[in-house]
């Protein structure tokens, strides 16, 4: 006859103690968990997208500025802040974009917009009426899409005749 008080080391049964995780195990996980929280710290400062690692300027004296992100995706929209001040007396402001960037990207906008486009083998000569934008410092917005994962894509924003920068941007699937 079995006693139902019994505890069940006494119907029989083994437990081991100390049977567990593994010292390799607990490392793994830590580790994992590092992995983790380094990848969401590094999306937030900016290295998978918009953010204060990413944000960047590239400058030629005060007649040119560019400000844009260093990292993209492929297929999301992006910007280049283009702020120039037009020279006294200059009746138009002609803005080239370079050919390696038009070929890695899809144009979305252009705010204000051109009074003319023209295509160049240096790439796309933007014209705006110097008059309409005043003397003032002035902010032209591009809007893009990048087209190719895996990308550096080689980026030349001028002033025809003036100031130039270059800078380069990589592209996340």
């Amino acid at each position: 006859m079995t006693d139902q008080n019994n505890t069940p080391a006494e119907q029989g049964l083994e437990f081991r103690e100390g049977h567990g995780v593994s010292p390799l195990e607990k490392r793994l996980h830590r580790l994992g968990w590092l992995v983790f929280a380094g990848l969401l710290l590094a999306a937030l400062a900016g290295l998978l997208g918009p953010g204060p690692i990413s944000s960047r300027r590239a400058e030629a004296g005060p007649a040119l500025l560019v400000e844009y992100q260093r990292f993209v995706r492929n297929h999301a929209p992006a910007d280049l802040r283009i702020r120039v001040v037009p020279q006294a007396g200059q009746e138009n402001i002609r803005l080239l974009v370079g050919h390696a960037f038009l070929e890695a990207t899809e144009l979305t906008n252009v705010k204000p917009e051109p009074e003319a486009v023209e295509v160049t083998p240096e790439g796309h000569v933007y014209v705006f009426e110097a008059a309409q934008l005043g003397s003032e410092p002035t902010l032209i917005l591009y809007r893009y899409q990048p087209d190719g994962a895996f990308a550096d894509i080689p980026v030349r924003i001028a002033l025809e005749g003036g100031p130039e920068v270059g800078f380069r941007q990589f592209v996340y699937p």
